[in-house]
């Protein structure tokens, strides 16, 4: 009697959190065979069948008192009891009510990850959409909003629900007329290490064809701390009808201060402006910008460029993207005469999208024709990057990049007789974290490795870079 017992009790809690109440919960429900959800439902069977008889008892009543709050609009106290659940076994059903219970609470946040979690086991859960544009309107990403609307609208829904549809989105377009503008402001502080500031050989004496080049200390391998500021602003304003125009703005402010030696002081500053013009499918940015560079607390260089882009959506798990880039550096400094330059630099590669966009794959290529004036200082660079981003627990993001570039100069320095070939492979891995909405901290990994066919500018460098931040 105690095992019939126990069965019967383990089939109630299945029936209830997985098969009667998502009829429920979704009013668009997935069709019966979803392999998502029949595996999921396999899963959560098998945990509760290892469950003694006292935890499904426990558990069980403890799902009516959380229940009774939600339906009575309790929804800060059902939700802890939702998430108290959850610790132990978590249904489709469950991640809904924990996610709407958290909506209601103000825990935006919370919600988002539920629902991303539901979408994760079955794109076709079209309740959970329409639950998950909500919160991305309270949180005031309406263009992710309006994105999981037209999601659900392409399904030739039932017409009360695209009337419901057309409703929010109305109150999306309602939303970003009378806030016309948005603008942004971050900064930040950090500390690094760096192995080779100088991007010097690691050793004292070069060898060319036919002397001996004796370096100085500060042209060798340097090593340095340094502190790292940054500040970014962004200024968006609405110039057409939604999903139409924008005018964006960025300014990006840069600064190293070496502890080391003052020479290795690096500042730039970078203003950019322009239209972007988008549509459900894609988008084309068009800016310009302008960018001064000091190093050594001295003027280095003033630049102007012209970077328009654009990125085409296939599908929601891929893309094309593109990219040119027009770039006049001009450098006053009569040290670096015929240094001045113009380049044009063409990109292109696809990005794939995992799971709602939790893992992002990027792999590109790009060409660049630098002309200075003089030969030794252009080049044509063939560059081949693969980029790696993922969402990890606890909002915790991680972004990995590998570049690999060949440069052929049009010609030698002053010690060589050869045209310069640099080979260069960068490693960088970023892991990076927000606080209480406002704050965020990252540690950043840089790896880079120069070779080429005159020693005097091979080298390798290795840098950590700790920052921590504040956003407006």
């Amino acid at each position: 009697m105690d095992h019939m017992y126990r069965l019967m009790r383990i089939f109630v809690l299945i029936l209830i959190c997985s098969l009667i109440l998502p009829s429920a919960a979704f009013s668009q429900a997935p069709p019966e065979d979803d392999e998502g959800i029949r595996q999921f439902r396999k899963k959560v069977s098998e945990k509760i069948a290892q469950m003694d008889e006292s935890k499904i008892r426990s558990l069980d009543r403890l799902l009516a008192e959380a229940l009774q709050h939600y339906y009575q609009k309790e929804y800060g106290k059902a939700l802890a009891m939702f998430e108290d659940i959850s610790e132990t076994v978590e249904t489709l059903d469950l991640m809904f009510w924990t996610g709407t219970s958290a909506a209601k609470a103000g825990k935006l946040k919370l919600a988002e990850d539920k629902f991303l979690q539901m979408l994760a086991v079955s794109p076709e859960l079209h309740r959970v959409r329409l639950e998950l544009a909500d919160v991305y309107m309270a949180m005031g990403r309406l263009d992710d909003a309006e994105k999981q609307l037209l999601i659900v609208k392409d399904t030739n829904p039932p017409a009360a629900v695209v009337l419901n549809i057309d409703r929010r989105l109305a109150a999306i377009e309602k939303k970003r007329g009378a806030g016309k503008t948005q603008v942004l402001l971050s900064a930040s502080v950090g500390c690094q290490y760096d192995s080779n500031i100088s991007a010097g050989p690691d050793r004292e004496q070069i060898d060319d064809a036919t002397n001996t080049i004796t370096l100085e200390d500060d042209q060798q391998q340097t090593e340095s701390l340094n502190i790292i500021s940054r500040v970014r602003g962004t200024l968006r304003r609405d110039i057409g009808d939604p999903r139409g125009a924008y005018w964006y703005s960025a300014l990006n402010f840069y600064y190293l201060h070496s502890t080391e030696l003052s020479k290795f002081h690096y500042m730039s500053t970078d203003l950019s402006t322009g239209p972007w013009l988008t549509w459900r499918k894609g988008i084309l940015k068009l800016p310009v910008g302008y960018t001064d560079s000091r190093y050594g607390n001295m003027f280095l260089s003033r630049r102007m460029y012209f970077n328009p882009s654009f990125e085409y959506f296939f599908s929601r798990n891929f893309s094309l993207a593109g990219g040119y880039r027009y770039t006049d550096e001009d450098y006053p400094d009569d040290r670096y005469t015929g240094y001045d330059y113009s380049s044009s630099t063409y990109t292109f590669g696809p990005n794939f999208f995992f799971n709602n966009k939790k893992h992002i794959i990027s792999p590109s290529i790009s060409f660049e024709n630098r002309n200075a004036d003089l030969d030794r200082a252009s080049f044509t660079n063939t560059e081949l990057a693969i980029s790696y981003f993922t969402r990890l627990p606890y909002e915790v993001d991680l972004l990995l990049k590998y570049r690999h570039s060949k440069k052929n100069y049009d010609g030698h320095s002053s010690v060589y007789s050869e045209d310069r070939d640099d080979t260069r492979d960068t490693l960088t891995a970023v892991i990076s974290r927000k606080f209480f909405d406002r704050y965020f901290a990252s540690l950043e990994f840089l790896y880079m490795d120069n070779d080429s066919n005159q020693s005097l500018y091979e080298f390798e460098k290795l840098s950590y870079t700790l920052n921590v931040g504040v956003t407006f």
